[in-house]
C-alpha cells in the first residue's frame, strides 16, 4: 500500500452531512483497536515537501503501531504537505462488525471537536478497498507510558503526581463535552490517552462509543466475548462492552440498557486509582476473575495499598465515590469530578469527604506548608555551612586516598591490573602503613604473573593449531586427489583420510561436506557391485531350478499325472520363458480339458435325471400347501407356496387354478388394509392442519421477539425469544411429522390396491391441499411438484380446480375492469395483457393470480384470485371533496407474511406523500403552537422542532428574532447557515410530536386527520394482495430511499419527497417502503411509553425494514434524523 485514493462524497453517511459540507473528501463511520504508538513528526521534512495537487492524495511513509484489528501509518498529505497518521483495519476483507465498528469510530470521532479530542482530517477508500481514517499526527507517547515512568518528551523528566492528576483533568474535560453531546467512550483507560511532547492531551479511540439513547448495534454471534482468549487490559465488544480492568459493574453484567454516562465516571475513578497507587484495584492475570470482581464490586480500598498509607482522605474520597458500585452512590457528571479534583490541587475541600474540624486544621497547615518550610530552611543552611566548613578541614587530606582507591577499582573493573597496581603504589606514599594499599599492591602482582602465564600458553596453543590447519590441509589435497579416480579402494582410503583431517581442524565446514560427498560416493558404489552380484547368483539359481520343474513335468506326464505336469510346467515358465515349453504347456491344457468336458456331460445327465423327479414332489407338496394356507386365510402366504411350485415346474397342471385362488383372496385382503390405512392418513392429515395453526401463532411471535430484541436491545428478551424459537422448530417438526405419517399411509395405501378408487381419491385431495398451502406462501416449486402429484392421482372430479381458474362475480354499482399483474423487466409487479370487463352483477372465469381491479370511478386495488375459489368484489363508491395530495384507499384483507389472511381494514384516506419541512413549519408558527413550545423551553425542555436527540436544548432550525429579541418565527434555514428544501420530508421529532401535529391539522382543515393505525399503514403497502413491497415482492434496496440508494446520491436525504417512481403503492400512495421510517398509532405490550414505527429509511440496510411487516416499537419521545409522519383519516 502506497498511496490511498479519493473518495466521492456520495459515500458521506446523512448523520456527517452537516460536519462534512465544507470538506473535499467524504467520511465512513467505522473503527477497532490500534495500538497508540505514534512518533514524532519530522517537521523539516514535511516543510521541504512541494505541494501537490490536490488528486494525489497521500503517501503513506512508515508503520507506526499495530493492535488486534488495525494498524496506524505515517503518510504524508500531499496537498499540504503535513504529516498525518492513516489508521485502517489489517484484514484486507474484514467482516461486517469490523467495518461498522470502524464507521462508527470516524462518524463520533468527527463529530467532538475539542481540544483534548483527536481531530479527524479524512476518511479515505484504499487502492486495495480498505477502509482509512486519517487523523492528526501527535508527537509524544500514550498515557500508559508515563504512568509507567517514561519522559513526556526527549530532555524532559518524568511527570509527577499533581501534573498527572492536570492530565485526567483535560481527559475530565473532553469526556464531559462529549456527554453534552450524547455520546459515552466506553472504553476510558490509559491506553487511550495521547500525551504531547508539548502537554497536549488527547482522547483516542471512539471505536466503542455509544450515542445516548440509541438502540445497542446487534452483533453477530462470532462477537460474543471469550474471556479465555484475552488479556484483562485489552478491549472486548461482545455482551459486555468495553476493556475488563476499566469497566463498570453494570458494563461487565452486559446490562447496556443501564450504561450511561456515570459508566465513564467510573473507569476515570480507576485510571485515578491506579495513577495513584501504582497498582489496579483489582487482583489481575486471570480475565474470569477480573469480570467477576467488577461484576460484584470487589475491589481492594485504595487506602490499603502500599503506597498509599498516608493518602489525603479527600483525594481517597474522590476516588471511591468515582467507582462506587451503584451509578447513582458515584458523581453524577464528569464535571462534578473535575471540581473536586481541582478544589484538591488548590487546597480546598471536596464534596465527597466530611471534612472534621481536625481535618480542616491539618488541610489549611498543608496549604501554607511552603511559607513554614522556608524559614526553617534558613536557619538549617546558617548551622550546615559552620560544621561543613569545619568537617572539609578535617576530610580534605583522605580526598587524595580515597581518588585513589576509586581509581584503583575502576581499573580492576577495565582489567588494567597495572594501573590499579600504580594507583596502590600512590596510596603507599601518602599512607605507608595502609594495610589495605599493601594486600591489594601484593594480589595486582599476583595477576600481572598470571597473566603473562596465560598469554604464553596461548602464543603455544595458537601455534599448533597452524600446524594442526596445515597438516589437514595436506591431508584433504591428497583425499581429493584419491577421490577424482571414482574407484572403491581410493574412496575408502579418501574418506579416512578427511576424517583424520576433520580431527586436526573441526571448524573447516568444508571438509565435513567433503567428508560426506565422498563417503556418500563410496556407498553408491559398494551397492552397485552388490546388486551387480546379487543379480548374477539370482539368474543362476532360477536356470536351475527351471531345469528341474522340467523333469518333474516329464516324470508327472509318462505317469499320465496331467495336472502336476501342468504344475510343473508353468513354475518352469515362471522362472525362465521358453517357447517350446510353452508351446507344451498348451498341448497339455487342451488334453486335460477333453477329459474334464466328457466327465462333466455325462455326470450332468445323470444329475438331471435326478432333479425332474425331485421337483415334482417338491412341487406337488408346495401346492398342498398352498390349498391349505387358502383355507386357513393367508392368502399372501399361498401365493408365495404357489410362486415356488412355479419355479420347480412351470407346466405342472394344478398350479393355474390354486394361482387364481390365491390372488383373487390377496385382493379382497388388500382391499380391507387399505381402506384402514385411509383412516389413519384422515386422522395424520387432521392433525397436521391443527399443528399448522399452531406453528403460525409461534412464528409470529419469534417474528415479534426479534424486532423487539433489535430495537431496545432488552437482555431479558434474548431467553424469551430463545424459548420461543425452539417452539417454532417444535411445532414445525411435528406438522412436518404429520404430514409425512399421512402421506406415507396413503403410499401404502395405494402400494397394497394402486387402482382402489378411494386410496387415489384420498391422495388426490391430499396433494390439492399442499398445492393450496405452496401457492399462499409463494413457494412455486413446491406448487407444481404438489400440481403434478394431484393430477396424477385425480380420476377428473378436480379437474375445474387443477385447471387453476377462479370465478370473480362483481357486486360492485359499475362496472370494473381486471388487468394481470406480472413481474416486469426491471422486477416490479405491473399489470399487463388484455383487460378483462366484467359487468354489475355479472360474474367470469379467469386464471388464477393477482389482478388490478379499477372501478369506473377510478377507485382501485389488487387482488389476489385463488384456484377453484369464487371471489366477491365490493368496492366503496371513492369520497367527494377528497384534499390534494391524498389517496382514496378502499380496504379489503390484510395478509400476513405467509399469505394467510389477516384483518379486514376499512376504507380510508391517507396522504400521497410524506409531511414536509413546508408544512411541519406552518405548524411551528402557529401561534398556539408557539406558546406550547415556549412554555415548555422555560422548563428546559426542546419539544415540536425538529432536533438531533430529546436531551438537545437548540432546535436544529433557526428561529429569527421577533420584537425587542423576543420570540419570533422558524424558517426553513439549518442553524449551520444551510437552507432547508421545503418539500424535503420533516425528521428529527417524536411520536408525541407527530400527534400533536395531527391535531393542529384537523383542527385546520377541518377533517379527522389522525396517524394510521398499523394495519391500514401495512395495507396500504400491500394494495390488497399482499404484496411485501409497493413495487411487488423482488427484494431491492435501490427501488426505495435506503442507505443504498444513499451512497449512490448524498443529495436524496434533504431533497423532496418521491423521488422513487418504483417506492409507489397500488393506490399511488409514495414513500411507503424507504425515504423516512412512519410513526402509526397503537401501543405496545412491552411498555406503555412504547409507540409502532413502521417502514425503512435513509438509515436502514435490512431488506425486512422495507416490508410491509416492518413494525418495531419505539419510545414515545426520541427523535431520529430518519423517522417522519404521514396523515390518514376515515371518510
Amino acid at each position: 500500500m502506497n498511496s490511498l485514493v479519493w473518495v466521492e462524497p456520495s459515500i458521506l453517511p446523512a448523520s456527517l452531512a452537516a460536519v462534512t459540507a465544507s470538506s473535499t473528501h467524504g467520511t465512513q463511520p467505522g473503527g477497532s483497536d490500534v495500538e497508540r504508538t505514534i512518533g514524532g513528526v519530522d517537521s523539516a521534512a514535511a516543510v521541504s515537501i512541494p505541494l501537490a495537487p490536490p488528486e494525489r492524495g497521500y503517501r503513506v511513509e512508515r508503520l507506526l503501531g499495530k493492535g488486534g484489528e488495525g494498524e496506524v501509518h505515517q503518510a504524508l498529505q500531499l496537498a499540504f504537505g503535513r504529516a498525518v497518521a492513516v489508521k485502517s483495519l489489517r484484514n484486507p476483507t474484514p467482516d461486517p462488525r469490523q467495518i461498522r465498528r470502524f464507521r462508527a469510530e470516524a462518524a463520533v470521532t468527527a463529530l467532538l471537536e475539542h481540544p483534548n479530542i483527536i481531530p479527524v482530517h479524512d476518511l479515505r477508500v484504499a487502492e486495495d478497498d480498505r477502509l482509512q481514517l486519517v487523523m492528526k499526527r501527535v508527537s509524544g507517547q500514550t498515557w500508559r507510558g508515563l504512568l509507567d515512568g517514561a519522559p513526556p518528551g526527549p530532555g524532559r523528566r518524568p511527570l509527577n503526581g499533581e501534573e498527572h492528576i492536570e492530565v485526567l483533568l483535560k481527559v475530565c474535560d473532553a469526556v464531559s463535552f462529549a456527554h453534552s453531546r450524547g455520546i459515552l467512550h466506553r472504553d476510558l483507560k490509559p491506553e487511550n490517552v495521547m500525551v504531547g511532547e508539548h502537554g497536549e492531551v488527547l482522547v483516542m479511540d471512539w471505536g466503542l462509543a455509544k450515542v445516548m439513547g440509541a438502540a445497542e448495534p446487534r452483533l453477530d454471534s462470532g462477537s460474543d466475548l471469550k474471556l479465555s482468549e484475552a488479556a484483562d487490559h485489552e478491549t472486548l465488544a461482545g455482551t459486555a462492552v468495553g476493556t475488563p480492568a476499566y469497566m463498570s459493574p453494570e458494563q461487565a453484567r452486559g446490562e447496556l440498557l443501564r450504561v450511561d454516562h456515570r459508566s465513564d465516571v467510573y473507569g476515570l475513578g480507576v485510571i485515578l486509582y491506579e495513577m495513584i497507587a501504582d497498582a489496579s484495584p483489582y487482583v489481575r492475570g486471570d480475565l474470569r476473575r477480573t469480570v467477576a470482581q467488577v461484576s460484584a464490586g470487589q475491589w481492594a480500598p485504595i487506602s490499603k495499598q502500599p503506597k498509599c498509607r498516608d493518602l489525603p482522605r479527600r483525594l481517597a474520597a474522590v476516588v471511591h465515590k468515582a467507582m462506587a458500585f451503584s451509578p447513582d452512590d458515584r458523581y453524577q457528571h464528569v464535571s462534578e469530578m473535575a471540581a473536586d479534583l481541582r478544589a484538591f490541587l488548590a487546597g480546598g475541600a471536596v464534596t465527597a469527604y466530611r471534612e472534621s474540624l481536625f481535618d480542616t486544621i491539618a488541610r489549611l497547615h498543608a496549604r501554607h506548608r511552603r511559607l513554614l518550610a522556608v524559614a526553617g530552611m534558613a536557619l538549617l543552611v546558617v548551622l550546615t555551612a559552620v560544621g561543613g566548613f569545619l568537617w572539609w578541614q578535617q576530610a580534605r587530606a583522605g580526598e587524595a586516598v580515597e581518588s585513589l582507591r576509586v581509581l584503583a577499582a575502576r581499573k580492576v573493573a577495565e582489567g588494567d591490573w597495572a594501573a590499579a597496581r600504580q594507583a596502590s603504589e600512590r596510596i603507599l606514599a601518602y599512607r605507608p602503613g595502609d594495610r589495605e594499599a599493601q594486600i591489594a599492591a601484593a594480589l595486582y602482582d599476583d595477576r600481572l604473573r598470571s597473566e603473562a602465564e596465560r598469554q604464553a600458553k596461548d602464543a603455544e596453543r595458537v601455534s599448533m593449531v597452524r600446524e594442526a590447519h596445515a597438516r589437514a590441509a595436506q591431508l584433504r589435497a591428497r583425499a581429493a586427489e584419491l577421490a577424482t579416480t571414482a574407484a572403491i579402494p581410493a574412496l575408502a582410503e579418501a574418506t579416512q583420510l578427511a576424517k583424520q583431517a576433520q580431527a586436526l581442524h573441526p571448524e573447516d565446514a568444508t571438509l565435513g561436506r567433503d567428508y560426506e560427498r565422498w563417503v556418500a560416493e563410496l556407498t553408491r558404489l559398494q551397492a552397485a557391485e552388490e546388486a551387480r552380484t546379487r543379480r548374477e547368483a539370482e539368474e543362476r539359481q532360477r536356470r536351475e531350478d527351471a531345469a528341474r520343474f522340467v523333469e518333474r513335468a516329464d516324470e508327472a506326464e509318462r505317469a499320465g499325472d496331467l495336472d502336476a505336469a501342468i504344475s510343473h510346467l508353468r513354475g518352469s515358465l515362471e522362472l525362465l520363458p521358453d517357447p517350446i515349453r510353452l508351446e507344451r504347456l498348451v498341448v497339455l491344457n487342451a488334453q486335460r480339458r477333453e477329459r474334464l468336458l466328457e466327465a462333466e456331460r455325462v455326470l450332468r445327465e445323470e444329475e438331471k435325471r435326478n432333479a425332474l423327479g425331485r421337483r415334482r414332489a417338491e412341487a406337488e407338496v408346495q401346492l398342498d400347501a398352498a390349498q391349505a394356507s387358502l383355507s386357513g386365510g393367508h392368502p399372501d402366504e399361498a401365493l408365495t407356496q404357489v410362486e415356488r411350485a412355479a419355479v420347480l415346474m412351470p407346466d405342472h397342471p394344478r398350479l393355474v387354478e390354486v394361482r387364481r385362488n390365491a390372488e383373487s383372496a390377496r385382493q379382497l385382503a388388500r382391499i380391507q388394509s387399505a381402506e384402514q390405512l385411509l383412516t389413519l392418513a384422515s386422522t395424520a392429515g387432521r392433525t397436521a392442519d391443527e399443528r399448522r395453526e399452531r406453528l403460525s401463532a409461534r412464528q409470529a411471535e419469534v417474528l415479534r421477539l426479534r424486532d423487539e430484541l433489535r430495537d431496545n436491545g432488552d437482555q431479558l428478551k434474548r431467553s424469551t425469544l430463545a424459548s420461543a424459537e425452539e417452539d417454532s422448530r417444535v411445532a414445525a417438526r411435528d406438522r412436518a411429522a404429520s404430514l409425512a405419517e399421512a402421506v406415507g399411509l396413503l403410499n401404502r395405501a395405494l402400494a397394497l390396491t394402486p387402482d382402489h378408487p378411494p386410496v387415489r381419491a384420498a391422495l388426490a385431495a391430499f396433494w390439492i391441499d399442499r398445492l393450496a398451502e405452496a401457492e399462499s406462501i409463494g413457494d412455486l416449486a413446491a406448487a407444481a411438484a404438489a400440481e403434478a402429484q394431484a393430477k396424477a392421482y385425480d380420476d377428473g372430479r378436480q379437474a375445474q380446480l387443477l385447471a387453476g381458474t377462479a370465478r370473480i362475480v362483481n357486486r360492485c354499482p359499475t362496472p370494473i375492469r381486471l388487468q394481470a399483474i406480472s413481474r416486469t423487466a426491471n422486477r416490479t409487479d405491473a399489470p399487463s395483457g388484455p383487460v378483462i370487463e366484467v359487468a354489475v352483477g355479472a360474474e367470469a372465469v379467469i386464471g388464477r393470480g393477482r389482478y388490478l381491479v379499477t372501478a369506473l370511478d377510478g377507485v382501485r386495488f389488487a387482488i389476489l384470485l385463488e384456484r377453484g375459489r369464487s371471489h366477491e368484489v365490493i368496492l366503496p363508491a371513492l369520497p367527494q371533496g377528497l384534499p390534494g395530495m391524498a389517496v382514496f384507499i378502499p380496504g379489503g384483507i390484510l395478509r400476513e407474511a405467509d399469505g394467510r389472511p389477516d384483518v379486514q381494514v376499512k376504507p380510508f384516506v391517507m396522504a400521497a406523500r410524506e409531511t414536509t419541512c413546508g408544512e411541519w413549519l406552518a405548524f411551528l408558527n402557529d401561534p398556539a403552537v408557539v406558546a406550547r413550545y415556549e412554555a415548555a423551553i422555560a422548563q428546559g425542555q426542546l419539544i415540536l422542532a425538529p432536533r438531533t436527540s430529546p436531551f438537545d436544548k437548540d432546535s436544529l432550525w433557526r428561529r429569527r428574532a421577533g420584537f425587542l429579541g423576543r420570540g419570533g418565527s422558524f424558517v426553513l434555514e439549518a442553524v449551520d447557515g444551510s437552507q432547508i428544501d421545503p418539500a424535503c420530508p420533516v425528521s428529527g421529532i417524536s411520536h408525541d410530536d407527530a400527534v400533536a401535529y395531527a391535531a393542529w391539522r384537523a383542527r385546520q382543515d377541518g377533517r379527522p386527520w389522525r396517524l394510521p393505525e398499523v394495519a391500514e399503514w401495512q395495507f396500504a403497502v400491500q394494495g390488497g394482495d399482499g404484496r411485501s413491497y409497493p413495487w411487488g415482492s423482488a427484494e431491492d434496496l435501490l427501488f426505495c430511499g435506503s442507505a443504498a440508494a444513499l451512497a449512490r446520491s448524498e443529495d436524496l436525504i434533504v431533497s423532496a419527497g418521491g423521488r422513487f417512481p418504483t417506492d409507489c403503492s397500488v393506490q399511488g400512495v409514495f414513500d411507503l417502503a424507504g425515504s423516512r421510517s412512519e410513526f402509526c398509532a397503537g401501543a405496545s405490550n412491552v411498555s406503555a411509553d412504547l409507540r409502532p414505527l413502521l417502514g425503512g429509511s435513509y438509515h436502514e440496510l435490512q431488506p425486512e425494514r422495507f416490508t410491509s411487516w416492518s413494525r418495531r416499537d419505539v419510545d414515545r419521545r426520541l427523535v431520529h434524523y430518519s423517522w417522519g409522519v404521514r396523515l390518514v383519516y376515515s371518510p
